[in-house]
């Protein structure tokens, strides 16, 4: 499978995401609307052209001054920088983890049953982005302790024997 070749198809809806905060953290002065940054998000079920109005503080004495703040629900939809969802991204860890696909494998799923125009350099990138995001999620110590504390007692497969089907490493919410 090769890289996309062709520009990307218009958007299936657009919403415009506005910051919930209208004061700086700083120095508390007002944050204006500077600007509008867009980007398209493709997600399993659609692609999203969000608009993200962009807050400043213009108070020069700050140590914001002129920093960019943007829209918190920007985070619900995707990572920075990122062109698919967080949907597509915990599906390539589930078809690598949990059905142990390889690249090729996954991207051809994702293109045929999923429709999504994706090539293999994408998907390894967001697969490196589930390793990511599941490592800072194992790493939160009061997470762990309260899902632990309901169990009691943690037990570690250090064996190195794959896991029997339903018993994955790991689980997909």
């Amino acid at each position: 499978m090769m890289a996309r070749r062709v520009a990307r198809g218009e958007a299936d809806s657009e919403q415009t995401l506005r910051p919930l905060r209208c004061r700086c953290v700083a120095c508390g002065s007002r944050l204006w609307t500077d600007y509008d940054n867009r980007r398209t998000v493709v997600t399993l079920g659609q692609s999203i052209r969000l608009t993200l109005k962009i807050r400043r503080c213009h108070n020069t004495a700050c140590s914001r001054h002129l920093r960019p703040y943007r829209p918190e629900a920007e985070g619900r939809y995707a990572l920075p920088q990122h062109e698919f969802g967080l949907d597509v991204i915990a599906l390539v860890g589930a078809l690598r983890y949990r059905e142990r696909l390889s690249v090729p494998e996954m991207a051809v799923r994702l293109v045929q049953q999923r429709g999504l125009s994706i090539c293999e350099r994408t998907v390894t990138n967001l697969l490196d982005r589930d390793d990511e995001l599941l490592a800072v999620s194992l790493s939160d110590d009061q997470r762990l302790r309260s899902l632990l504390s309901q169990q009691g007692r943690i037990i570690l497969a250090l064996d190195g024997l794959q896991p029997d089907v339903g018993h994955e490493v790991r689980a997909i919410a």
